[in-house]
């Protein structure tokens, strides 16, 4: 599985910093690309921030495998053990 972290930070400062917290294995879709950002932030419904979805690729993105894992993230200490339990 390949985590993609899709950051809606508004500077890029802000942007760096939390990328810099996430593991080194997890892919960002890079600042610039605010156009793709959006795209995801929509698809996700993630109006209110923050959200996290999980999607597989090869059932396109329509569908969510978990819609919002918050509740998994506030239960571990880091995102691995989050994404792993609704694995």
């Amino acid at each position: 599985m390949q985590v993609v972290v899709v950051n809606c930070d508004k500077r890029l400062k802000e942007f760096n910093q939390s990328i810099a917290k996430m593991p080194a294995r997890f892919l960002a879709v890079p600042f610039a690309n605010q156009e793709i950002m959006g795209k995801l932030e929509d698809l996700a419904v993630a109006a209110l921030i923050p959200k996290v979805a999980v999607f597989a690729t090869d059932r396109g993105f329509e569908e969510f495998l978990v819609k919002d894992i918050k509740q998994s993230i506030v239960r571990h200490s880091t995102m691995d053990q989050a994404v792993a339990e609704v694995l």
